[in-house]
């Protein structure tokens, strides 16, 4: 009898049980996209209030390992979404939503204080993204992982022409933007002509972003970025997508330079080349046949160079940019200074005097400011602090390695961060400022960021607080913030690129 009065609510039971909880998923869009664009990232699936710990996991191209890592607790429908939820601990705090490209960092394992630049700008870099059960510390063990995707972060857009120089003495790569698609050409279909509807481009193209725009007329239908739907078509292989036709130029032509690192670095540049400029990225030495160490430069090298841009078909003209990093800066300012190629300059952390090097152009010679090593301090940890090392250019002993900048006729934008402990680039932004006022002159503009360290790069790269010096093998201390730093670099991106267009048209 019992047996049947249980085998009766049996089934009342069942009706009464909770429902299945769907499995955990994580979701970043888009999955492939340029390196300077935001994703969105949104984790399912979870328990109300469930505590995560979602980890980043890259290896750069020589197999060193970096990783991040960031506390969250699920909403009340068991979601995260990393555009609105906050962080409360790991690697950052906050609503951050690259927090996780941001403050990646070498593992463990790793020598530490190496620094994620891509060496490649043809191939992604590929992050993975993990969510972990429960809440663990960096460098900790992870909980079980409950879900996982993949993100491809791409450093060119497909179209962007890629070509190594060795012009005469000039050596590096030119990059330029996509060009001769064709209106309404879809690779997908090989014909002109080719559509799609307005629900499939939306699920097609992703969110909005900055690079030029696709609009929709007739019913409402939002703007799409011209390089997600390139990518998107390209790496899908599902779309007929109309292609935005970019044209084949002429573009605004820019020089691209790093510092005292030397060799060729061409990620910035091929960023640049995606959002409509033709650029060169430029090495100075240790590089093929260049000078192996920072002796003493010509800038004859660097006038070949913006007249070869200036002149170069695919570039509008009449004059040409220069963007420069640290040492690269500082040539920046000497080239707008010096050559009438050069209108617009962009220097970032740069010094107002020339520094280390002797710089010749003709029958002119400015010395290098020294560096008094007696004056570097070394931590605990065996990191440098460079500092105070650099003779002071404002001292009248050292007036003859100014830079003259007061006889350009072209356009400043002085890029520093507050918290440069590489040298005192706050000092020497407005040490170049008054040159410029006691002169009559107000073709300046500065971006000046509370807590960003030396190296402002574009958005999302990697914040590094210590990094090892190439050339002398020892950690040297850049400072910085990690979240100021990140918020420095995705703000002054997008100044950057509406300084240059300004000036270059």
């Amino acid at each position: 009898m019992w047996r049947a009065a249980v085998a009766a609510k049996a089934p009342a039971r069942a009706l009464c049980r909770a429902p299945a909880r769907r499995a955990v998923s994580v979701a970043v869009t888009p999955a492939a996209g340029l390196a300077d664009e935001r994703v969105d990232t949104r984790v399912a699936g979870l328990g109300p209030g469930q505590p995560v710990t979602l980890r980043a996991v890259v290896s750069d191209e020589r197999g060193c390992l970096f990783q991040s890592c960031a506390h969250y607790r699920a909403d009340g429908r068991g979601e995260l979404h990393l555009g609105t939820d906050a962080s409360h601990g790991g690697n950052y705090t906050g609503v951050e939503p690259m927090g996780l490209f941001w403050s990646l960092a070498p593992a463990g394992m790793e020598r530490p204080y190496q620094r994620l630049v891509p060496r490649s700008t043809g191939t992604p870099m590929k992050v993975e993204m993990l969510v972990h059960q429960g809440h663990s510390q960096p460098g900790a063990i992870h909980g079980p992982v409950m879900a996982k995707a993949e993100v491809e972060r791409w450093f060119t857009a497909p179209g962007v022409r890629r070509i190594r120089l060795k012009e005469g003495g000039v050596r590096g790569s030119l990059f330029l933007p996509p060009g001769e698609w064709g209106p309404g050409l879809c690779p997908e279909q090989g014909s002109p002509g080719a559509s799609c509807s307005k629900a499939e481009l939306k699920a097609t193209c992703g969110q909005v972003a900055s690079l030029g725009h696709l609009s929709s007329s007739g019913d409402a239908a939002p703007c799409w970025s011209a390089a997600q739907i390139l990518l998107r078509v390209l790496f899908d292989n599902s779309c007929s997508v109309p292609l935005l036709n970019p044209g084949d130029g002429p573009f605004p032509g820019v020089i691209d330079m790093y510092g005292d690192e030397g060799g060729l670095i061409e990620f910035r540049s091929s960023l640049l080349a995606t959002r409509g400029f033709a650029a060169l990225s430029l090495p100075y030495f240790d590089f093929e046949d260049l000078p192996k160490v920072m002796k003493e430069f010509k800038l004859e090298y660097f006038e070949e160079a913006a007249r070869f841009l200036q002149r170069h078909p695919k570039v509008k003209g009449p004059g040409v940019g220069v963007i420069g990093t640290g040492k690269g800066a500082e040539l920046a300012l000497s080239m707008i200074t010096f050559l009438p190629e050069v209108v617009a300059a962009v220097c970032i952390s740069g010094c107002s005097s020339n520094t280390v090097a002797d710089l010749h152009y003709g029958e002119i010679t400015l010395p290098g400011l020294r560096f008094d090593m007696n004056k570097v301090s070394v931590s605990d940890a065996g990191v440098f602090d460079t500092f105070e090392a650099l003779d002071d250019p404002a001292n009248p002993a050292n007036s003859s390695c100014t830079i003259p900048i007061e006889k350009a006729e072209g356009h400043f934008l002085l890029v520093v961060g507050e918290a440069d402990r590489m040298w005192k680039s706050s000092l020497y932004a407005e040490l170049a400022i008054g040159r410029l006022r006691q002169h009559g002159k107000e073709n300046f503009e500065l971006l000046s960021y509370p807590g960003a360290g030396h190296r402002i790069d574009p958005p999302s790269t990697p914040f590094c607080q210590v990094a090892l010096d190439r050339v002398l093998g020892v950690p040297v201390l850049g400072g910085g913030e990690s979240k100021a730093h990140a918020h420095a670099q995705e703000h002054s991106w997008g100044k950057i690129r509406e300084f240059l267009h300004l000036h270059l048209g």
